[in-house]
């Protein structure tokens, strides 16, 4: 591959080693090639898969050894596959895939589809383990913590929302498009119609629910503390005064 801009007809990806890169092609050929180890160069070719008719993302694995791409053609249908370009795994989706991205122990592959839902895919037998359902409109993007306890997804109803992989639970929903985390999972890079930023992700340790209420009452005032040791709620059954740390109901 000598050095000019390939021909896209869907996403490119570098795996994690930086040694080689993959692409669609126009022709919906994914081609996969060795880069030079040292400065400027030709890569080689090392795999093509001719007449798949893929676009969309592309995505190697955490180990560099597989690659996850997309047959549309085909109604949504993700193919895992290795360096030699035999399909290791199959993911059937109803719609169209947006987004790939990979669990940093390599073992689960996100998807981002456009029937309003991302999935949660074993990637080694190629069995759906999770639908994390709850967008109002196609989901364009995904991605996963470092340290494998966070996923999030983005959607075109203008929302990102982060999951747990282990239960399919949604722990939170937030304005802007979530992009990618940082390093050490505490920020989540996010951009919105009209602003861009970070949101910074609390961890599960430091989330807390406090109970005191009746589940009808309808909680309208919150505040900290200047210290923020202290968190004040406020509704028509009264004031309450809480120790953030515990969750515990002071008075």
């Amino acid at each position: 591959m000598k050095q000019r801009a390939p021909h896209l007809g869907g996403g490119l990806g570098f795996s994690p080693d930086g040694h080689r890169l993959a692409f669609v092609g126009r022709t919906g050929a994914l081609e996969v090639y060795e880069l030079p180890a040292e400065g400027p160069g030709e890569g080689r070719l090392r795999t093509q898969l001719k007449g798949s008719e893929r676009s969309g993302p592309v995505s190697f694995s955490p180990e560099g050894l597989r690659l996850a791409t997309c047959r549309r053609a085909d109604g949504g249908l993700v193919e895992i596959v290795n360096l030699e370009g035999v399909t290791l795994a199959q993911l059937p989706h109803s719609g169209a895939v947006n987004g790939l991205a990979w669990h940093p122990d390599g073992r689960l592959l996100l998807t981002a589809c456009q029937d309003q839902n991302a999935y949660l895919w074993d990637a080694g037998n190629g069995k759906l383990n999770l639908v994390l359902h709850g967008h109002q409109g196609w989901v364009i993007q995904v991605c996963c913590g470092a340290g494998g306890d966070l996923v999030a997804s983005t959607s075109c109803d203008g929302s990102t929302r982060l999951w747990s992989p282990w239960t399919g639970r949604e722990l939170v929903c937030g304005r802007g498009g979530g992009r990618v985390f940082s390093a050490d999972d505490r920020w989540l890079a996010f951009n919105a119609a009209d602003a861009h930023g970070r949101f910074e992700v609390a961890t599960a340790r430091e989330c807390r629910t406090p109970h005191g209420y009746d589940l009808e009452t309808e909680v309208w005032g919150l505040d900290y503390s200047r210290d923020g040791r202290l968190l004040a709620s406020a509704a028509l059954a009264g004031v309450r005064l809480w120790d953030v740390h515990t969750a515990r109901l002071i008075r």
